[in-house]
């Protein structure tokens, strides 16, 4: 009985011990899962950080503090145990290896090759938990000191090399992989607007009587090619996700989005090389020209009235806005009647208002409906006079609206600016090469090889000009240097140039080569007339001035000067800066100075051509220092340019026009660098 109710008792103690443990490991495992929720390691928490984030949280102390709770609540330490030297790195070791069990099992593609399964190979979702746990007690399994500091060790080393690959190589190959995606994002575009092209064409044939059996198979092709890309697309925003995680994706869909909302190539080009400038030109851009509103007044006041100029007014409001909100504002034909009619001018006035409301800020509703309301109250009472109301209505409705359209435009392209000029350059790369592919650009190259060819052959033969110093005739031309002095050889010729004469590389630069063979043709001018002005007035014993060049700067940047005007001027300030010595100009003298000046703006004058060949020294040591071109045997990188002789006067435009050549230098290099050098190599 003794020995039976002792068995009982002891059997009892047993069961009241092992209950005991159960709840002790549970409270242990509930204290462990607190602390690791508290740290933010639980597999639930981390399942939606990227592999960087993820270690990076798993290394705190408080992820540490929690590890060491679950190995309590496993029996694996004893709280109250003396620890050695030997048990403390053991510890360490085990808190490695059972961390990295977790970003294995959480992030597998960053560490292994293949995800393994715990149980079901072929089981498509297992628990980032129970997965968890499987890989930890796998390595686990090796609690030989030796085997498992090899594992710590392991893992240390290669957590090492990660971050310094990370730190070194993973914004060039993020940025690389984003731009890929722009790329492509420019090439659809090209092969849509291609294809929209080829369709067009297609139903003109077909509506003339052709045949329609290109048609089904070019839109087969275009299916091809829609698929291509946009399995490509699909492809890039996978590596992007898995490399980069959610801050990647949202750098991707940025720069997908501005290259979504700026198709126009022009603007996007013109935002890499100089947004300031395409700024203030959308902010400056002329208004509608007065003769424009005098043609609407002339007729709407005939009987009929005439609605040429009405139907251009309205287009011109339509563009605007749709451009703002597309599909906002439209105009049938049949809304415009043969009569002038008050009814649809106050129709016009709500329609444009309620586009207007969806465009600009809530600011500015109220101030737009009381305008809306007062020129209402003019259109019921304007009766004979009611021609010069609406023309005077369209007016103000235009210049709101370009005002909005202005701070729209501005707005748009300074929120998407940052994103076009970090990943422009594959955008345009991509566009210039769907040009050449589609055969607008000849894949040759023709214009663009004589430039260069020109500039190759200048540069051999002439070893001895100004800015060639102790050098070897057969030194090769850096890249940059061949780009610098082939646009200044395309700005010192004397005509414009056509999109067929420009160089291919630089078509979207028509209107920039343009101003600056202008300005050209104009620092040279003013260098001539300076220095005949400063030698006149030194000659009548008086100190030298720039009146001359600031009275004719004016009258240049007029529009539409003439040789009379450019005279006067002239004439204007050799008098001032005599005047203020009490000299005078004799009628002699001015009749010879208004010959010398009309000489000096013919191409052929002697004192003309010098300036120019002295504006393009100038230029090309301005530009080439500004590009620090290394290794250039012609071109010495000196500490200062020692501008030309004469040239003293127009030393700011000078530099000025050297910036503009140096900002499309830098540019072309970063967008064709490598095509052009190919083609350089190759003359």
């Amino acid at each position: 009985m003794k020995h039976a109710f002792g068995y009982a008792h002891g059997k009892g103690e047993r069961e009241v011990r092992r209950a005991a443990g159960k709840i002790s490991g549970y409270y242990l495992l509930s204290k462990a899962r607190q602390a690791m929720a508290h740290a933010g390691v639980l597999g639930e928490t981390l399942s939606s950080l990227g592999f960087d984030e993820c270690t990076s949280r798993l290394e705190t102390p408080e992820a540490q503090k929690s590890v060491d709770l679950v190995f309590q609540a496993l029996g694996m330490r004893n709280k109250n145990r003396l620890v050695t030297r030997k048990d403390t790195m053991r510890e360490q070791m085990e808190r490695r290896v059972l961390l990295s069990s977790i970003v294995v099992s959480l992030h597998p593609e960053a560490v292994m090759e293949e995800k393994v399964r715990p149980s079901n190979p072929t089981a498509d979702v297992v628990s980032v938990d129970s997965w968890a746990v499987y890989t930890a007690r796998r390595m686990l399994l090796c609690l030989h000191v030796g085997t498992l500091g090899a594992v710590a060790n392991a893992w240390l080393q290669w957590r090492r090399a990660f971050t310094k690959w990370k730190k070194n190589d993973a914004e060039v190959l993020l940025r690389a992989m984003i731009e890929d995606a722009v790329a492509t994002q420019a090439l659809q575009n090209t092969v849509t607007r291609g294809f929209n092209d080829a369709k067009s064409q297609e139903r003109m044939r077909t509506s003339l009587g052709g045949s329609s059996s290109a048609a089904s198979a070019r839109q087969q092709e275009q299916t091809i090619w829609g698929e291509q890309i946009s399995r490509k697309q699909e492809m890039i925003k996978e590596a992007v996700d898995k490399f980069a995680g959610p801050r990647g994706l949202r750098r991707l869909q940025a720069a997908l989005a501005a290259s979504r909302q700026i198709t126009d190539e022009r603007v996007i080009h013109e935002i890499m090389i100089d947004l300031p400038g395409l700024l203030a030109k959308i902010q400056s851009s002329p208004p509608v020209p007065e003769d424009a509103w005098r043609r609407l007044q002339i007729e709407l006041s005939k009987s009929p009235p005439e609605k040429n100029e009405l139907a251009r007014r309205l287009l011109h409001l339509s563009n605007m806005l749709n451009s703002m909100i597309e599909g906002c504002f439209v105009i049938e034909n049949d809304e415009v009647t043969d009569e002038l009619n008050g009814d649809f001018a106050i129709q016009l006035v709500c329609r444009v208002a309620a586009a207007l409301e969806k465009c600009q800020a809530e600011a500015f509703d109220e101030p737009l409906r009381e305008w809306v309301n007062d020129t209402i109250l003019k259109l019921q009472s304007a009766g004979e006079a009611l021609a010069s109301v609406v023309v005077d209505t369209l007016r103000q409705m235009t210049d709101l609206v370009e005002k909005i359209h202005h701070s729209i435009v501005t707005f748009r392209i300074q929120r998407v600016a940052p994103v076009v000029q970090q990943y422009g350059a594959a955008w345009e790369r991509s566009s210039f090469q769907g040009h050449v592919m589609s055969g607008e650009v000849p894949s040759s190259f023709p214009q663009t090889r004589n430039l260069f060819s020109e500039v190759v052959v200048s540069v051999t033969n002439n070893n001895n000009t100004s800015d060639v110093q102790d050098v070897s005739p057969s030194a090769p031309l850096p890249l940059k240097e061949v780009i610098i002095r082939g646009i200044i050889r395309l700005i010192m010729k004397s005509t414009g140039c056509s999109p067929e004469e420009l160089p291919e590389f630089m078509r979207l630069d028509q209107q920039r080569i343009v101003r600056m063979q202008n300005d050209f043709q104009g620092c040279a001018l003013l260098a001539s007339l300076d220095n005949i002005a400063k030698q006149f007035i030194s000659s009548k014993g008086a100190p030298r001035s720039n009146d001359a060049v600031a009275k004719v700067v004016v009258v240049l940047e007029s529009e539409s000067p003439t040789l009379r005007d450019i005279q006067n001027a002239f004439m204007a300030g050799v008098s001032s800066s005599l005047s203020r010595n009490n000299i005078n100009v004799r009628n002699g003298e001015r009749e010879l100075l208004e010959g010398i000046v009309e000489n000096a703006t013919r191409p052929s004058d002697k004192t003309l051509t010098l300036m120019m060949e002295r504006m393009e020294h100038a230029l090309l040591g301005y530009s080439l220092r500004a590009q620090r071109v290394q290794g250039s045997a012609r071109i010495p990188i000196s500490s200062d340019v020692v501008l030309p002789p004469g040239l003293e006067g127009i030393e700011e435009r000078v530099k000025k026009l050297s910036r503009t050549i140096t900002r499309l230098a830098d540019h072309l290099l970063q967008v064709h660098g490598s095509a052009l050098n190919s083609l350089v190599v190759s003359i």
